[in-house]
């Protein structure tokens, strides 16, 4: 199921090339192109924090497991709530969870919401958007927000975590998701400072490593990590590459040949053409809808705040690291939860929209 998944958006992509030869008779060649100008950001962001993490997670593992034993929470939930999936969240809390399951849970869907949130997402949306869409998107972001520990909760459920287990390590998310819609709601300006400031630390962390991590490979005696790590991150990177590469060839794909409808659809949910247009390319990645954002009209513009929370990267880069560490199950469940999470965020975001709180 991994397989077949990744290997679809891999054909799609392969497709987007043969179209960029052909002249571009099929409308996806700009998907393909798309995809390949982001292989130099995704393996300065994937493979030294994927390396060096798991290398640290394994080397100390001991240590870790030591303080876990203290703590009142599994030490994975509380690393992947700033460590995102595909930045080395799911290898490291395999490798530091008290349980498999645990792992799972914290690797996949608590790294893929509130670790992709707060060192991503955020500092990326606050580069990209400024102004009154700023505040907009921000109080998208507050009901996107509110549906990710109910859909975690389902989530763990499906992954076989203990009722009680769960609750337990659900506690330091809600905490978190309390401070993110309190910092965003009544301190905004100070907030984005925050996070602005802690998604570029993460950024700059990132490339650091990744440096490290290819001067090792240049030069082996000054090697931190071994070269297998080292290759098998880069391949890493390129698969979650090609994935995102292969989604933005169907959105090309979609913009093209459903155009009609996709602006009778969005009539008949009631925001503009734009608005739909961004929901559904967040499928594959946010960062394709936030272009667009400034088109869309106010409705549409909190509900795309709010799917990217959890909802975005379904087909995507997520998707592939996800099918990289996991089995078939396990990542159907990823993809239930994003698409739970993404819609039930859209759907407070309208009735919050409609009762005038934001």
């Amino acid at each position: 199921m991994n397989n077949v998944l990744v290997l679809v958006m891999l054909a799609l992509w392969v497709l987007g090339f043969l179209d960029s030869l052909s002249g571009g008779h099929l409308k996806i060649s700009k998907g393909y192109f798309d995809g390949v100008k982001q292989i130099g950001n995704m393996v300065m962001l994937i493979v030294g924090f994927y390396c060096i993490s798991v290398v640290v997670a394994t080397r100390y593992l001991d240590t870790i497991t030591a303080v876990s034993g203290v703590l009142p929470f599994d030490p994975a939930v509380l690393v992947t709530m700033v460590l995102e999936t595909g930045m080395g969240g799911l290898p490291v809390a395999q490798a530091i969870a008290s349980t498999p399951e645990l792992g799972l849970f914290a690797g996949t869907l608590v790294a893929s919401s509130i670790g992709c949130l707060v060192c991503f997402m955020m500092p990326v949306i606050l580069s990209f958007i400024d102004g009154e869409d700023l505040g907009i998107i921000m109080n998208g972001i507050i009901p996107g927000v509110l549906a990710v520990p109910p859909t975690l909760f389902i989530g763990g459920l499906l992954l076989s975590v203990p009722l009680g287990v769960l609750c337990l390590n659900l506690l330091p998310v809600l905490f978190v998701c309390a401070l993110l819609i309190l910092g965003v709601s009544r301190f905004p300006q100070a907030t984005q400072r925050g996070l602005l400031f802690f998604g570029r630390f993460m950024e700059r962390l990132a490339h650091f490593a990744t440096i490290i991590v290819i001067i090792g490979l240049f030069l082996p005696e000054m090697a931190l990590v071994p070269r297998d790590q080292a290759l098998e991150g880069l391949g890493i990177a390129l698969k979650m590459t090609v994935t995102l590469g292969g989604g933005m060839v169907l959105s090309e794909a979609i913009i093209h040949y459903f155009n009609r409808s996709i602006a009778a659809l969005s009539r008949q949910i009631g925001i503009n053409t734009y608005s739909l247009l961004g929901i559904l390319l967040s499928f594959m990645s946010s960062l394709i809808m936030l272009p667009m954002f400034k088109d869309m009209d106010y409705e549409g513009k909190l509900m795309n705040g709010a799917f990217s929370v959890m909802g975005s990267y379904v087909i995507g880069a997520q998707m592939a690291f996800v099918a990289q560490f996991t089995t078939g199950s396990t990542l159907v469940i990823f993809m239930g939860m994003k698409v739970l999470a993404g819609f039930l965020g859209m759907a407070m975001a309208r009735f919050m929209f409609k009762k005038h709180l934001i």
